[in-house]
């Protein structure tokens, strides 16, 4: 019997979800000293302050801009072009492979750059849960296969993938470390614009993009009351197998802005503390209940020509 898909109610969660949640996500590009521009992965901003903007992302696509230019796409079709970070941007990387995550903190240029297409997920709602609870998860990001750029035309093509998932146990998630999300390779279709269901893509190119939550189980009966506030970032992308979706969970993405700005961040052994003024509070600490930034209405996933 065909699946009936998501009840209004979902569906219409699922729509401003997929709005909101590709306003904070990129694609993430790599130029070699040979000229073009290729897409590596994909990455989410966050924001401490809105001076202190970075882009993560998995340690393994960021490590690919050591050897050449990294450069940001905000994949909006108002965009006209790659956001060149440049050969000597403050990259920290993880030199493990159980966790996988890299930071990269935004020049004020590319800020202000990115600033008219994109938001940044502040960093005081992310879940830093060692054990997160069951609920509806979300993964998004730009599979290359259909995010193409055209480089005689100087265009790209865009193409958002999500995948609606929960949690599931695996051997390829290491407890505390890292989470696993039910994914089938072979099976998974998704519904295009006309309505019809067609094979889903290859996912390369989500490599580095964020896991969020949208609600937790316990949940499920206020949804009539949800709103964006709800999302919650709860890891960054590792790996894909046949079955699951494999993530680096977001506490160590914590850990390793701390690194980065010690007198704002640091990890003690009740959490995290956030140590600066956030949304009229006088001091921020722990898990905030932040109000979040404007919302984009218009559409991520489109085609257009330069």
């Amino acid at each position: 019997m065909p699946n009936p898909g998501p009840s209004p109610l979902h569906a219409a969660i699922l729509a401003r979800a997929q709005r909101w949640i590709f306003d904070r996500t990129v694609a993430i590009y790599v130029r070699q000293p040979e000229g073009n521009p290729r897409q590596w992965g994909s990455g989410v901003l966050l924001q401490i302050n809105e001076e202190d903007v970075f882009l993560v992302s998995a340690s393994h696509v960021i490590e690919m801009a050591r050897e050449g230019e990294l450069l940001i796409g905000s994949m909006s079709p108002e965009a006209r072009d790659l956001v060149l970070l440049g050969q000597s941007v403050r990259i920290r990387t993880t030199d493990t492979q159980k966790v996988d995550v890299a930071v990269v903190r935004l020049s004020a240029s590319a800020i202000e750059t990115l600033a008219p297409f994109k938001h940044a997920q502040h960093i005081a709602r992310l879940d830093s849960s060692r054990a997160l609870p069951q609920g509806c998860y979300y993964v998004a990001g730009y599979p290359l296969e259909i995010t193409t750029t055209d480089h005689v035309a100087r265009a790209i093509t865009i193409g958002g993938y999500t995948l609606t998932t929960y949690l599931v146990e695996s051997d390829n998630a290491h407890r505390g470390v890292s989470i696993a999300l039910a994914h089938n390779r072979e099976h998974s279709v998704v519904r295009g614009s006309d309505g019809e269901l067609t094979r889903a893509p290859h996912l390369e190119g989500i490599s580095g993009c964020g896991i969020w939550r949208l609600w937790s189980s316990d949940q499920e009966e206020q949804l009539e009351a949800w709103d964006e506030s709800w999302i919650c970032l709860v890891g960054i992308e590792h790996r894909i197998t046949k079955t699951t979706v494999i993530g680096t969970m977001a506490f160590h993405v914590f850990e390793m802005l701390a690194r980065t700005q010690p007198t704002q961040l640091s990890v003690t052994s009740r959490g995290i503390k956030l140590s600066f003024p956030c949304q009229g509070a006088e001091r921020a600490e722990g898990d905030l209940d932040t109000q979040p930034a404007p919302i984009r209405v218009d559409s991520i996933v489109s085609e257009r020509d330069e």
